[in-house]
């Protein structure tokens, strides 16, 4: 698959659920710009990929995805959502699609850069690469999204 398939398919996917985008908006445009929360911070990041990839018309340059990689992603966002949030199916359509954006046609952190807190911490480093506090330590057979994030271990 080309990174332009791929992009159409998000894009086609996001404008399926405008009222949660809408939603989204909102939230965003009326939050307190002083909220600092590491929730507060991956929505703002989140809401700002949408809108990069609605403004989006061609990957640059335009790769072509690893067959069966989009498909093992999706399917393990899809487990994620089925622990962590059943039945939140517009909120998994919507992070579904920026995940699958960041992984694979942005090449950027699942986190937003800059994000500090226990646990997680994600800094572009002066070598233009990412890296995060939670990649590296990783246990076996644990199920994570973080082996599909571009960061390197801090």
């Amino acid at each position: 698959m080309k990174a332009t398939e791929l992009l159409e398919i998000i894009k086609d996917d996001l404008a399926a659920i405008p009222e949660y985008i809408a939603r989204t908006k909102e939230i965003q445009e009326t939050k307190s710009n002083v909220s600092d929360t590491a929730a507060s911070l991956v929505a703002e990041y989140d809401y700002a990929v949408y809108r990069e990839i609605m403004d989006e018309t061609c990957p640059a340059p335009d790769i072509t995805i690893e067959p069966g990689r989009v498909e093992e992603f999706r399917e393990a966002l899809e487990r994620y959502f089925d622990e962590y949030a059943p039945g939140e199916n517009s909120l998994r359509r919507y992070i579904i699609n920026i995940s699958l954006y960041l992984v694979f046609i942005a090449k950027r952190p699942l986190h937003p850069p800059g994000i500090d807190f226990p646990d997680l911490k994600v800094i572009k480093g002066e070598d233009g690469q990412y890296y995060c506090g939670r990649k590296g330590r990783i246990f076996d057979g644990e199920p994570t999204l973080c082996r599909y994030c571009i960061c390197r271990p801090l």
